[in-house]
């Protein structure tokens, strides 16, 4: 252990220089890191947002509750969507629609959404 920091105590400290450029590379990596990764949230919600402003009757829908439905009326902002078999109606608030998912879409943002609540 004596050996090791002896070795430690041998070598040479970096320059002012290379320690700043250092620190300013990692700096510079964190914030292209966090631009890139709000910019696909960004457009996701703007896609989300399209969606909410374009709904139909018969789109499925998952509110903030988690209640999953398909919209059966709307009226301005109220949405009267269908859930379960039986299909009892519920009205909510169109600020409450999650994710409007369409027959196309190539991934289930809803369940995408869960999984993304269950990390945070």
């Amino acid at each position: 252990m004596l050996q090791n920091f002896i070795l430690l105590a041998e070598q040479k400290p970096a320059s002012g220089f290379e320690s700043s450029l250092g620190f300013i590379l990692i700096m510079v990596a964190m914030i292209a890191f966090m631009w890139f990764s709000g910019r696909k949230q960004r457009k996701r919600q703007k896609m989300m947002q399209e969606r909410k402003a374009n709904l139909k009757h018969g789109d499925r829908v998952m509110m903030d509750c988690g209640i999953y439905g398909v919209v059966k009326e709307i009226h301005d902002d109220i949405v009267t969507i269908a859930v379960g078999p039986d299909e009892v109606k519920l009205v909510f608030n169109k600020a409450a629609i999650s994710v409007v998912e369409y027959d196309d879409d190539e991934v289930d943002h809803s369940r995408e959404q869960a999984k993304d609540m269950e990390a945070k």
